[in-house]
C-alpha cells in the first residue's frame, strides 16, 4: 500500500512536471491562445503530456516495480525476487557481456552445423532411424544430443567400434573416433568453457566493483573525497558526524532538487553556477577539500 502511494505521488508529480515543461515550450514557440483553447488544440496537449510520460524511464520503473509488487501480494512471493539485488547482480553477469556471449553462441552453432555437415556426409548410416535423412534433421539431432549425453553426440550414436564374436576381435572406426574425439573438446571442454569463463569473470568484476564502493562509502567522504584519517585528525569529529552534518549528500540532492524546480530567472550568483556546472556533469562546484 505504502509503495503504491509512493507511485502515486510520484506519477502526480511526473504530469505535473510535465504540464509545466510543455506549457513553458508552448509559450517559448508563441503558440496562439485561441488555438490552444479549441479541441484540437487541448488533445494536443494531452497527447504530448501523455508521450512525455511514458517515455521517462523513472515512471515506467516505478509501475514496474508496483506492478511486481502487486504481484507478490496478489499471485506468489516469488515476484518480489525480482526486486532483489543478488538476482540483479546475477542478471548483470548475462547482460553485461551479452555482446561477447552472443558472439560465442554464434560460434558455437556454426561448429554445431559443421559438425552435423560431417555426418551427413561421412557416416549418416551411424544416426538412428531416420534423424539424418537430411541435412537439417542431422543437424537438430547433432544440437538435440550434443549435451543429453556425458559423450556428447557421439553418445547418441552407434558404437564407433564393431566386435566380431568369431575371432574376439574389435574394429575401430577411427574417422568416427576422431569426430567424436574433436566434437567432445571443441564444443564441451572449449566453446561451453568459454561461455562459462565470460559470465564468471563478469561476476567477479561486478562483486569486485560492489565491494570497492561499499569501501569507498565507508572510508572516504562521498563530497569532499576525503578520507576518514584525514577528516578525523582535522575536525577531531567522527567520520559519522562529518557525513550527516557538514558534507550530507542528501542536502546536496535537495539542493539540486530545489534548482530544478526553480526558475532560472530567480537564480542567484551561487545558484546560477552550480546550475550550469551541474547541467554540463561538471563537479567543480562541489567541496574538494575540507
Amino acid at each position: 500500500v505504502l509503495f503504491g502511494i509512493i507511485v502515486i505521488s510520484f506519477l502526480y508529480k511526473c504530469i505535473l512536471t510535465n504540464y509545466h515543461q510543455i506549457t513553458n515550450k508552448r509559450r517559448k514557440e508563441n503558440k496562439d491562445e485561441d488555438e490552444e483553447e479549441t479541441s484540437g488544440g487541448r488533445c494536443m496537449f494531452v497527447l504530448e503530456m501523455l508521450y512525455a510520460t511514458t517515455v521517462n524511464w523513472q515512471f515506467l520503473y516505478n509501475v514496474a516495480n508496483f506492478v511486481l509488487a502487486i504481484c507478490g501480494c496478489v499471485i506468489h512471493p516469488f515476484f518480489f525476487t525480482f526486486r532483489s539485488k543478488k538476482l540483479q547482480t546475477i542478471l548483470g553477469t548475462i547482460t553485461g557481456p551479452a555482446t561477447s556471449i552472443l558472439l560465442a553462441l554464434i560460434l558455437y552453432i556454426v561448429m554445431e552445423y559443421v559438425f552435423a555437415v560431417l555426418g551427413y556426409v561421412i557416416f549418416p548410416e551411424d544416426y538412428p532411424d531416420y534423424t539424418c535423412t537430411t541435412l537439417a534433421r542431422c543437424f537438430l539431432f547433432t544440437i538435440d544430443q550434443s549435451h543429453k549425453n556425458d559423450g556428447g553426440v557421439g553418445a547418441g550414436l552407434l558404437a564407433a567400434y564393431e566386435q566380431h564374436d568369431d575371432t574376439q576381435d574389435v574394429s575401430y572406426d577411427f574417422v568416427r573416433v576422431i569426430h567424436d574425439f574433436m566434437f567432445t573438446v571443441i564444443m564441451i571442454l572449449i566453446i561451453i568453457q568459454l561461455l562459462s569463463g565470460l559470465i564468471i569473470d563478469k561476476f567477479k568484476s561486478l562483486r569486485s566493483e560492489a565491494e570497492g564502493r561499499e569501501e569507498d562509502l565507508m572510508s572516504s567522504c562521498i563530497i569532499c573525497s576525503e578520507s576518514t584519517e584525514i577528516i578525523e585528525r582535522r575536525t577531531k569529529e567522527s567520520f559519522v558526524t562529518h557525513s550527516e552534518t557538514i558534507h550530507n549528500v542528501w542536502i546536496y540532492l535537495m539542493f539540486i532538487r530545489y534548482l530544478a524546480r526553480k526558475s532560472k530567472l530567480d537564480f542567484n550568483g551561487i545558484e546560477n553556477y552550480v546550475h550550469e556546472n551541474f547541467a554540463e556533469e561538471n563537479l567543480c562546484w562541489l567541496p574538494y577539500s575540507l
